[in-house]
């Protein structure tokens, strides 16, 4: 397997964190009553509203990868990132502000969602369901 390039830096760390949170959260706080991701829509972060359903048959990641983005995308991978700040404060600005961060600092090419909560009171439905699911790894050849 091609080793992956290593990243540094703020985006880094929530792309680790969130690895971390998707592995070890097998058991969601509550419950969606959803049944695939698809049942789902989340806000870009231009703020309109994508059926999740736009990527079905794709493979996607739901973190902050713009090199594998790059070098996969014409083989189907899809990433959709959604900053959050409750990891160390990484995204702490609002969306404009890290749209405009991001896409000066990664020059990122994939599909930025809105921010959100991965935990707690105000934790993202999406992120329930997924946390609700069993970790199923994935290989790229």
């Amino acid at each position: 397997m091609e080793r992956l390039p290593k990243m540094y830096g703020p985006i880094s760390q929530l792309i680790n964190t969130l690895l971390v949170v998707a592995i070890w959260c097998a058991q969601p706080s509550r419950t969606t009553g959803s049944d695939t991701i698809y049942d789902f829509k989340a806000l870009s972060i231009d703020h309109k509203l994508i059926p999740l359903t736009k990527y079905k048959g794709l493979v996607c990641i739901i973190v902050n990868l713009q090199s594998l983005y790059t070098k996969y995308a014409d083989r189907g991978l899809r990433i959709l990132a959604f900053p959050c700040n409750q990891f160390g404060s990484q995204e702490p600005g609002t969306d404009e502000k890290i749209k405009s961060r991001i896409l000066k600092k990664y020059n990122v090419t994939f599909d930025l969602f809105a921010k959100i909560d991965v935990n707690g009171t105000n934790e993202d439905p999406l992120y329930t369901f997924l946390k609700s699911k069993p970790f199923q790894p994935f290989f790229i050849k």
